[in-house]
């Protein structure tokens, strides 16, 4: 997903540079997510023919796309699985609002963009009866704060 930063390039305090290495790394990171094989391979339900059913990532994680699936060195991406999560949740217990940003853009299928991501907040706000309403420059600051982190941390 790349962000379309053209309606605020006057207003951003952002460096288009910036943009540019974060649709990067966000890139970088939602192969990561998408590309990780599945860890339940079957349910506990049975198919109509007898044998174990799949499970459902299991059976999208198949019909992915081929280059996908196979463009992951399985040892070396396991490590780096496992720094993308150990990331995640450290962003989820110092900046939760920012994990909710970086989460729908990063892990969602399909991946949410800056006007969707605000919605979502704002909805969920209203239903929660809370104060807080996001922009999509609101949420545009919290993903690049929240990217910064993860790349910290990772």
């Amino acid at each position: 997903m790349v962000l379309d930063i053209c309606p605020y390039e006057d207003e951003m305090v952002i460096p288009p540079e910036v943009i540019k290495g974060f649709n990067v790394w966000l890139g970088f990171f939602r192969d990561l997510w998408w590309g990780e094989i599945p860890i339940r391979v079957h349910q506990r339900d049975t198919a109509p023919d007898g044998t174990p059913d799949w499970h459902p990532e299991f059976t999208a994680w198949l019909m992915a796309d081929p280059h996908r699936s196979s463009k992951f060195d399985i040892h070396r991406d396991l490590d780096q699985r496992l720094r993308t999560t150990r990331s995640f949740r450290k962003l989820r217990r110092k900046a939760p609002r920012e994990f909710d940003v970086l989460y729908l853009m990063v892990a969602r299928k399909p991946p949410l963009g800056l006007r969707a991501v605000a919605s979502m907040l704002n909805e969920r706000a209203i239903r929660n009866e809370k104060e807080d309403r996001y922009t999509e420059e609101d949420v545009l600051m919290l993903a690049v704060s929240g990217l910064d982190k993860i790349m910290r941390w990772w």
